[in-house]
């Protein structure tokens, strides 16, 4: 099973589930519109056991749902999101560290015996929030529709277009870029709670 995208490019990247080794999802990327393709090759999705699902965000982001498990219970839903770089690379598991990193988020943990799903759909809002569906079985007696709607800074405290991964005696610009996008939240969430215009505070 496989989701693929289109990179600005115009290379199409699939990405692959795989359920032997469990290790990784695997990508085949091709540059002459899905005629010819290249790989398969080895991905940053770790343990891709449940079918990805791919697109491209407003920020040009590559995103990827999927189910999250090794060889034994429980399944969790990840949310996995790198560059357009990264998608393209076949080798980006050997891409030097450059300050920017996938970067991936655990959605939900199915803690039921008998865990199912993580089959999942996406999409994104215009407010730029990602409203994920997924099937879970969790408390339920059978697997039954969970939905969750997902801002930027539930998972990475970054401006859009950033994916920053980087050790704070290397640089301070990231550290910056994530607090100016933390302080922008907190007014933002304080904006909500006390009604006031934006330019209020």
């Amino acid at each position: 099973e496989g989701s693929f995208v289109e990179l600005d490019s115009g290379a199409l990247v699939c990405y692959m589930r795989e359920d032997e080794e469990r290790n990784c999802a695997y990508k085949s990327i091709s540059r002459d519109g899905g005629k010819t393709w290249e790989g398969p090759y080895p991905t940053h999705l770790s343990c891709c056991y449940g079918r990805p699902k791919a697109g491209v965000l407003r920020s040009g982001e590559v995103a990827v749902v999927y189910g999250f498990q090794r060889f034994t219970p429980p399944r969790n839903l990840i949310l996995h999101v790198e560059s357009q770089e990264t998608a393209a690379d076949p080798k980006c598991l050997e891409r030097p560290h450059d300050g920017t990193s996938p970067r991936y988020f655990f959605i939900d943990h199915d803690r039921s015996i008998h865990p199912d799903g993580a089959y999942s759909g996406w999409v994104q809002l215009p407010s730029g929030d990602l409203y994920v569906v997924q099937y879970i079985t969790d408390d339920a007696p059978m697997a039954h529709i969970r939905s969750y709607r997902i801002e930027r800074h539930d998972y990475l405290l970054c401006p859009e277009g950033t994916l920053a991964n980087t050790r704070p005696w290397a640089t301070m610009t990231y550290h910056e870029l994530a607090r100016e996008a933390s302080e922008e939240q907190y007014r933002k969430n304080l904006r909500q709670r006390s009604g006031k215009p934006d330019n209020a505070l």
